[in-house]
């Protein structure tokens, strides 16, 4: 496994992350095109991509970005990949190299994804790396989510 930082994808990462997001997000937040994910990708302030290969596929994506005056992130990861530590060791690299970093969790397991199986919240996922729910809430009438945010306490 390696992990790799670009500020800009290839178009074969783009392709990769396009698949895993459609894969590992609730089905509505699925995007129909790779337009759709460009769109999205285009619309994030200074982007840090930290790319997670392992036997030379993408397994896995993080994105730290700027947001009201924070540094936020966005990760997702393969599902042969899930539980098997890769995640933890790429929201680590990130969180060795910022301050803070805030994400949308979503707190349920009451989504399904594309394949018809449940969505499991990764919250408790955060919460054993030292993330904390804050008070703010996402509610699109769609997507219920909750803020989680981690700071660096040794600085």
């Amino acid at each position: 496994m390696r992990i790799d930082q670009a500020t800009r994808l290839q178009e074969t990462d783009s392709l990769s992350i396009y698949s895993i997001w459609n894969a590992v997000y609730p089905d509505f937040l699925a995007h129909a095109t790779i337009d759709g994910l460009e769109a999205y990708l285009t619309s994030l302030l200074n982007p840090s991509h930290f790319l997670l290969r392992d036997e030379g596929s993408l397994k896995g994506w993080l994105c730290t970005f700027d947001r009201n005056g924070e540094r936020w992130f966005v990760m997702i990861i393969h599902p042969s990949a899930q539980k098997r530590g890769f995640g933890t060791s790429l929201i680590s690299k990130a969180m060795a190299l910022e301050n803070t970093l805030s994400g949308w969790v979503v707190e349920h397991n009451n989504y399904l994804l594309s394949d018809g199986s449940v969505y499991v919240s990764p919250l408790p996922f955060y919460s054993n790396l030292g993330f904390q729910m804050t008070q703010n809430r996402f509610d699109d009438g769609r997507l219920k989510a909750v803020q989680v945010r981690w700071e660096n306490r040794s600085t």
